[in-house]
């Protein structure tokens, strides 16, 4: 402060050398400015004091934490994902039956996703919260829920142990909620509930070509799982995970004490992907017998507008002495005819051998065609025609009318869907 007053006082000294003021005028004029200059440093001071009891409130009421708080809220936003979307669709079921089947209880041949034979409904509202980890922030954590009849197909299904359950209506559903973390020396482990390594098609619509799910999904192939995973992708192409799981589903609590091993091993880049997974039990969901999946899927993307895809599976269930097995392989594509129309199919056939997946011997066939078409950026509307037939011991599976049953089925519908 004196020296600022110094400062002063010199360009005052100077001005009147200047002007040629006289030394009684100088004198007067720097008794001026002193005073000045005290005041000032008065009202600095009494600011001063004014903001340091400031800050002691603001201490003594939190208020400090408060907006710490607030900066770790925005920073965890600035790093955090956040995606989803909304579906909705109308099927018909030609047999036009009044129950999904005779029964009354869902069928896994039945269009499970799509149960109701005459109707709209709500396939899926769908949010995902995703922080990967990374070798900057090697922490990380997915999170992922659904409502609406997707949920109520899959959060009831018992899979490849006997078909799939329906509640008709909306549910809950959590297909993923894990924690991450990127170790030093280059593997992710992740616990927690995770989507299956297994299968091509998968239960959120825009990830999938067709508004349906095959018979290759919906019998053959979990669909989230409980358990621990190790993980990593090499610069490549290569990449591998392996795990313990709960079984097959997504079982809390565990109905056994035998855990199950869940594993991939691939190889892709920008044009193919080539995938070997399986699964694993010697107790499969508290029966003491082997169970074991084998699953295969091959993408290829040759153009911007070319998609093909296939996925085959077997599965082996050890029930009782007998060794019964079925298969299942599904190809599909898509063709992008312009920027914003598309065409899609899917084709597939399946072996059922001695009741393994909750039939009877027989086969499954089924063709599907769907055309897609983007609205805007966020809405894509789609058009779908599905046929499905059985034979041998899995005859007059689809329902026809009132308590009667056909062995095909014919199903079309619309599906709208907006991505955010």
């Amino acid at each position: 402060m004196k020296t600022w007053v110094f400062a002063v006082a010199s360009v005052v000294s100077v001005a009147m050398v200047a002007t040629g003021a006289s030394a009684d005028e100088y004198q007067d004029e720097m008794k001026e400015m002193r005073e000045l200059v005290l005041q000032l440093q008065d009202q600095m001071t009494s600011q001063q004091e004014q903001i340091d009891t400031q800050k002691q409130v603001i201490d003594e009421a939190g208020l400090e934490d408060e907006r710490g708080s607030g900066s770790r809220l925005s920073a965890f936003l600035e790093t955090t994902d956040f995606s989803g979307w909304v579906a909705a669709s109308y099927f018909f079921n030609t047999n036009n039956p009044k129950k999904n089947n005779p029964n009354g209880a869902a069928s896994p041949y039945s269009n499970p996703f799509h149960s109701d034979p005459n109707a709209f409904q709500l396939d899926e509202a769908w949010f995902v919260m995703d922080r990967p980890a990374t070798e900057e922030s090697p922490a990380g954590f997915h999170f992922e829920i659904t409502y609406g009849a997707t949920a109520s197909a899959l959060s009831n299904s018992t899979n490849s142990s006997g078909g799939i359950g329906n509640l008709g209506g909306n549910d809950l559903w959590i297909p993923a909620a894990n924690v991450s973390y990127m170790t030093p020396f280059g593997p992710t482990i992740t616990a927690g509930i995770f989507g299956t390594t297994i299968g091509y098609e998968v239960a959120g619509a825009p990830s999938n070509v067709n508004i349906t799910r095959g018979f290759t999904y919906n019998l053959f192939q979990p669909f989230s799982q409980i358990g621990a995973l190790v993980s990593q992708d090499f610069d490549n192409g290569f990449t591998y995970t392996i795990g313990g799981v709960n079984g097959v589903n997504a079982e809390q609590p565990d109905s056994n004490r035998t855990k199950g091993l869940l594993w991939q091993l691939g190889w892709g880049n920008d044009e193919a992907t080539l995938l070997f997974n399986g699964y694993y039990t010697p107790d499969a969901e508290g029966s003491p017998d082997d169970q074991y999946i084998l699953d295969v899927v091959a993408e290829f993307v040759p153009a911007d507008n070319l998609l093909f895809w296939a996925n085959f599976d077997y599965v082996n269930n050890e029930i009782s002495g007998d060794n019964p097995w079925s298969a299942s392989v599904a190809v599909g594509g898509r063709v992008g005819v312009t920027d914003k129309a598309g065409i899609g199919a899917r084709f597939e056939y399946a072996h059922l051998d001695d009741d393994g997946l909750g039939g009877g011997d027989g086969d499954l066939y089924s063709i599907t065609g769907t055309t897609d078409y983007a609205l805007t950026d966020n809405l894509t509307w789609k058009l779908e025609a599905k046929y499905e037939r059985a034979t041998d011991d899995l005859n007059n599976v689809y329902s026809k009318g009132v308590g009667s049953a056909v062995d095909d089925a014919v199903y079309v519908g619309t599906q709208l869907y907006y991505e955010f």
